[in-house]
């Protein structure tokens, strides 16, 4: 874990992330940032920030980028990184489709969309979905917690926002 972007983000990715924060600092959303080696995976993401989020009672987040073969809707789904997500038994009502007609999207549609790549995404890529076209579903267990850390767009870093 380090206070020194340079340690683990590159030109690129301190661009988007620039983009990220000068949004939040927009809407005078408070946020701190922890940089840390890149988290692909929940798994990989605990290792660097558990310790964080026990200390400020922050929830760690899980996202599911999904679409629905039939129609073609997408849904960011956002929950905390223990909740258990079962596609198959997601509600029609969230998604208007049975749970098999949901899959994950492909990485063209996540950079599409979100502007981000596999392993970095993050509510706060609906920033970049200018046409609208992404759903999002927050898991209630989220709201329990003080706070919420989120990869800014990469996955070198994690925001925390309350």
């Amino acid at each position: 874990m380090s206070s020194d972007p340079s340690a683990f983000v590159d030109a690129d990715e301190s661009a988007k992330m620039a983009t990220v924060l000068q949004f939040l600092d927009g809407l005078g959303i408070p946020y701190t940032n922890f940089f840390h080696p890149h988290a692909d995976t929940v798994e990989s993401l605990l290792q660097q920030v558990e310790h964080i989020a026990q200390q400020h009672n922050a929830s760690i987040a899980k996202n599911l980028f999904i679409k629905n073969k039939k129609k073609g809707t997408l849904f960011l789904i956002t929950a905390h990184h223990a909740t258990k997500i079962e596609l198959r038994s997601f509600s029609k009502e969230a998604t208007g489709a049975s749970g098999g007609n949901v899959r994950f999207t492909g990485e063209d549609e996540l950079q599409k969309r979100l502007g981000v790549r596999p392993g970095s995404v993050s509510p706060l890529g609906l920033i970049n979905d200018e046409e609208g076209k992404v759903g999002i579903i927050f898991d209630e267990d989220m709201m329990r917690f003080e706070h919420i850390l989120l990869h800014p767009l990469i996955n070198s870093a994690s925001t925390m926002i309350k």
